[in-house]
């Protein structure tokens, strides 16, 4: 088993949901590997990872339902925990094994623009 490293960087408005899918891949690419779990991490108190439909329908119903939900004055550091920081996706064939509407996602819940880091760990 081998494990590699990369690194990003998005910049993000706030209260943005980005899709990463692509950068993703191509980080993993970079190293030939067409095989291997991979696991993206936002180091961020007020950010997060995640694997879902990305559709303008249902990016908006979810930031409207954690407005909604989280109405506190560290709502950013809230919603982050509850999304998490990290997902781990099987990467095969030179693919992620996704739903034909799933990406993986950098969910920035701050008011502010900020530039993110997102760091992918290739096991394989």
């Amino acid at each position: 088993m081998a494990i590699k490293f990369s690194k990003f960087v998005i910049n993000s408005n706030g209260n943005d949901v980005i899709d990463i899918t692509e950068k993703v891949k191509a980080a993993i690419l970079k190293y030939g590997v067409y095989d291997a779990l991979i696991n993206i991490h936002a180091p961020f108190s007020s950010s997060s990872i995640g694997v879902f439909e990305y559709t303008p329908d249902t990016v908006e119903e979810f930031l409207n339902f954690s407005k909604k939900l989280i109405k506190t004055k560290n709502h950013h550091h809230i919603k982050s925990l509850i999304v998490g920081n990290s997902a781990t996706v099987p990467f095969i064939g030179g693919e992620f094994e996704l739903d034909r509407f799933q990406r993986i996602l950098l969910l920035d819940f701050d008011d502010k623009k900020r530039a993110r880091s997102v760091i992918i760990q290739i096991i394989y």
